[in-house]
Formats: C-alpha cells, structure tokens, sequence
C-alpha cells in the first residue's frame, strides 16, 4: 500500500508513499479517540446534574490522585526500559536470544 504495488528492491528508487501512511494512521487515531475524548466531557457533566457539585469534586480528585500515581509510574517504568536497553547494548547482546 505504501509503495502503490510497485515492488521495492536494491535496484529500484522508488519512493514510498508516507503521506498515505499517515493519512490512514491519522484517521484511525482520530476515530478510536472519539469515544474516550466524549467520555471525559461528559462524564463531570452527567454526574454533576444527575448527582451534584460535591460528586463532581470527588470526581475530579479522584481523577487528578490517580492520574497522578499513573504519571509517577509511567514514568520510573519508562526508565527501566531505557537502562535495560543501554544495559544490552552494552553487553552486546541485542541479536542474541538472551537479548530478546
């Protein structure tokens, strides 16, 4: 799909077409996104006129306590990934089946 069928060898300088990649994979994000992006909107709406302001307040730190643990965690996970990598760079292992 990215090389209009055209079949990409050593010889051949044919360019793929990235800006259809991008375009499919723009739609699609966009597309999955709509449900949770609706939700997050609504949500402090619907539960603030069906059960009040105080239930919206504990909503919203709720939300903003565990966003915040999730952050902290994101982030300490993140970097084991990278020093794990760095750690198999440096022992040379990347292509080695201990590496994978």
């Amino acid at each position: 799909r990215s090389t209009n069928g055209e079949k990409l060898s050593e010889e051949d300088d044919v360019d793929p077409d990235s800006d259809k990649c991008v375009m499919i994979s723009t739609r699609s994000s966009i597309k999955e996104m709509l449900a949770p992006g609706i939700y997050a909107v609504l949500s402090p709406l619907v539960i603030g006129f069906m059960i009040g302001p105080r239930a919206v307040m504990g909503l919203l730190a709720g939300t903003i306590g565990s966003a915040a643990m999730l952050a902290v965690m994101m982030g300490n996970a993140g970097g084991a990934w990278d020093n794990s990598k760095k750690l198999c760079e440096k022992l040379k292992i990347k292509k080695t089946e201990q590496g994978k």
